[in-house]
């Protein structure tokens, strides 16, 4: 690639140089400089070269050279406004140029092919293509505040230049402007650019850079091939990659280090991808808009995604395959692109875990499509839409827990929670799956690759599209068998009155063995309470009931432990003692352990002269004989202690029974 521009690089001379015929006579000479009119009336002139056209000398200017402000010529004073382009093009011999602050313009080509030149301060406003391109000794660059534009192959090929400094005022840096000069560490990016064009520092030897928080565009591949780059500082609030599909820092693969500054707005597309270095970067609650392949193929292990992000484009973070970890915090985003061809985590095949933030209201959609890794997810309680394909193909997803508080997906069983997208297609389920009773359709492939035990449909389900066929049982609440011809199951049970409908319906009659069932009493679940003494209280309640119970022991007793299906739910009483129940979608048990409030107080039970006295774990007996015996049993009927000590250690809080020469003490601890 670079011989094949370097030999452009010749004809490009070469033709300027011989097209120039007759366009670059000089007008007059002063001290050894050659100079043309730009207009007599205004008293402007440029400097030019020797001769009728560019190379009819060779090395017209050698040595030192300084351009004056003024010039006399026939009694009469010029201003030096502008160099002509070519006028010191091929000059080998031009060992130094001073450029006074008269000069705005440097014209194309004007100092290309300038081996012998070392050193350049440039005050003009404006420094024309290919001005300085080749100077092969050229080592050091002063662009002055004045200048507005670095033209494109401005420094290309200066390939000894160590250090360059652009004044405040550059609004441009063109196309190949500082590209191939290989020896260039460093370089300040004034706040005042706006655009850095293609290939502007392609193959450098840059170690950091500052990209100002002005710059709207960056070409494509601005940045290639600076193998040598380890920092960068990313400042631009809203900008833009020229062009598709090529990196900005393609082949950066030392790049460790993108600080992304908190004014920034939006991350471009393609901007960092193919950064093979980069393991971790922040991304700022300011950004709110991440572009398509922006982190596409860099090692990222962590990435958290803030929560003004408002747009992903597609391939985001695609190829990521070190990346484990993902924090998605964005409220309210949408997926930008092909979505369903091009998720944003294609190709993340070792994400293990995704955070849900707890003030996210949208999952969108195909968010997590095709990451294969994780297991589980949690869903909290703001987010009311989930959006199409979400978690489609993640075929390591069995756990899907929501929010006891989430309102819109929260439908709970022994297993997982079951989540209805927006388009109505369910996203996975679980052994005992209870389908909400919002849900009207159930998509294709909704739960291809899934095995559930039973399943329950409920009336609302009027489409159940084709490939669903994943159940041992099926419980169908519908009398009308729904259409789209899509499930089957080993056992397909069906309201009592529409065996011949489901027997002769497209899907359904495909199941091993149909039969009908009585609705009421599959559409309610047995609700048990276990109370501290043994006390059980059972009902019957509708399936999906969420009941409201106070928990609220005896003066001196406190509650120790409260479980529901063996979950401990103690922390979610509050302070009356108030517990909602999860959605009841089958038999379900609570069960409530009361214990003395404090081990100071000592209990006291006397039946005649008996005495047994409670504290702390420390059961002890008075006025018995010491011979006697003494039994102790829980309210299970099982024996805790059989002996005649009448000082006895417990090890577990509870209620129990104690039995003495015939008398019987219930005491708690």
């Amino acid at each position: 690639m670079k011989n094949v521009r370097r030999f452009l690089y010749t004809v490009t001379v070469v033709m300027m140089l011989v097209v120039s015929f007759g366009m670059f006579a000089h007008d007059f000479e002063v001290d050894g400089i050659y100079y043309k009119y730009v207009d007599k009336q205004t008293k402007t002139v440029m400097v030019s070269c020797k001769g009728y056209y560019h190379g009819s000398y060779a090395n017209e200017y050698v040595g030192s050279v300084s351009i004056p402000k003024t010039v006399v010529c026939s009694d009469t004073i010029y201003t030096v406004v502008s160099i002509e382009g070519g006028a010191f093009a091929s000059c080998g011999e031009l060992t130094s140029i001073t450029i006074p602050i008269t000069i705005d313009t440097i014209g194309s080509g004007a100092f290309q092919g300038c081996s012998g030149l070392t050193s350049v301060v440039i005050p003009g406003s404006y420094i024309g293509r290919s001005a300085f391109e080749g100077c092969k000794g050229l080592t050091s660059v002063v662009i002055g505040d004045s200048v507005t534009v670095v033209g494109d192959h401005a420094f290309e090929f200066c390939n000894k230049l160590k250090r360059a400094k652009i004044g405040n005022s550059v609004r441009l840096i063109g196309e190949w402007a500082f590209a191939d000069c290989d020896s260039l560490m460093a370089i300040d990016i004034p706040n005042s650019v706006s655009k850095i064009g293609l290939h502007a520092f392609s193959s450098c030897a840059l170690k950091t850079i500052t990209i100002g928080n002005s710059v709207v565009e960056i070409g494509d591949m601005a940045f290639m091939g600076c193998s040598g780059l380890e920092e960068v500082n990313f400042n631009a609030e809203e900008c833009a990659i020229m062009g598709s599909y090529n990196s900005v820092f393609n082949g950066c693969v030392n790049l460790r280090t993108v600080n992304i500054g908190a004014t920034v707005k939006k991350i471009p597309s393609y901007a960092f991808q193919g950064c093979s270095g980069l393991t971790s970067v922040d991304i700022p609650n300011s950004v709110s808009k991440i572009g398509t392949c922006a982190f596409a193929d860099c090692a990222l292990e962590t990435i958290t995604i803030g929560n003004s992000v408002a747009e992903i484009g597609v391939l985001a973070f695609m190829g990521c395959s070190e990346l484990e970890e993902v924090n998605f915090n964005a409220e309210d985003c949408e997926i930008i692109g092909n979505v369903s061809l091009s998720p944003i985590f294609r190709g993340c095949t070792n994400l293990k875990k995704i955070n849900i933030g707890t003030t996210v209201k949208k999952i969108p959609s195909y968010a997590f499509y095709g990451c294969g890794g994780f297991t589980s997810i949690y869903i909290p309680a703001m987010v009311s839409k989930i959006g199409e394909g979400a978690f489609k193909g993640c075929v390591s997803l069995t756990s899907i827990e929501v929010s006891s508080e989430n309102n819109s997906y929260d439908s709970r069983n022994k297993c997982n929670a079951i989540i209805e997208t927006s388009s109505n297609t369910l996203i996975v389920g679980c052994q005992n799956t209870v389908i909400p009773n919002s849900v009207t359709a159930i998509a294709e492939n909704a739960f291809n690759g899934i095995h559930i035990s039973e399943m329950h449909l409920p009336k609302s389900v009027t489409f159940v599209g084709q490939m669903n066929n994943c159940a041992d049982v099926c419980y169908c609440y519908n009398p009308t068998p729904p259409t789209g011809g899509g499930y089957t199951s080993n056992r397909l049970f069906v309201p009592k009155g529409s065996f011949v409908a489901y027997s002769t319906a497209e899907g359904w009659k495909s199941a091993s063995q149909i039969l009908e069932f009585e609705e009421e009493d599959v559409d309610k679940h047995m609700f048990t309470i276990v109370y501290p003494e043994g006390g059980v209280v059972s009902q019957k309640v509708e399936n999906g009931t969420i009941l409201e119970l106070q928990i609220v022991p005896s003066d001196g007793w406190k509650c120790n432990t409260v479980t529901f299906n063996g979950t401990d739910v103690t922390d979610r009483l509050d302070a009356n003692g108030t517990y909602n129940t999860p959605s009841i979608t089958t038999d379900s048990q609570l069960n409530v352990v009361f214990v003395k409030n404090s081990d100071s107080v000592l209990d006291t039970f006397v039946d005649g002269d008996i005495k047994v006295y409670v504290k702390g774990d420390i059961v002890t007996i008075i006025g018995a004989d010491e011979y006697s015996d003494v039994e102790i049993y829980d309210m299970a009927g099982m024996t805790i202690y059989k002996g005649n000590e009448k000082v006895i250690t417990l090890d577990n809080n509870g209620i129990y029974i104690l039995t003495i020469e015939g008398q019987v003490f219930k005491f708690a601890m």
